[in-house]
């Protein structure tokens, strides 16, 4: 439950902006996130080689990469959720299983 907590506070929330792309590449809990939102997508790709593990996005739709083995990146992307919908924002995660 804490490692969720964690994803929950790492994950970032970004206001819509048509042409703007935001990416980060973080190390975290021993493997790399790479997260983001572009005009038209949220994504969230992570990889770690000791652990199983998925990625989730919240756009226009809940997604997820489902189960991944070590050693493997999972990956996932979903529409972003349109710039009126400020109160619905499009957010990226992580976790192990």
């Amino acid at each position: 439950m804490k490692k969720f907590f964690i994803t929950l506070l790492l994950t970032i929330i970004i206001a819509s902006g048509a042409g703007i792309v935001k990416a980060y590449q973080v190390n975290v809990d021993g493997g790399t996130w790479n997260y983001g939102v572009s005009s038209q997508y949220v994504w969230s790709n992570y990889y770690h080689g000791k652990k199983t593990h998925y990625t989730s996005v919240r756009g226009r739709y809940w997604a997820t990469s489902g189960y991944t083995p070590k050693g493997r990146w999972s990956k996932v992307s979903a529409q972003k959720r349109p710039g009126w919908q400020i109160w619905k924002v499009n957010k990226a995660y992580y976790g192990f299983y």
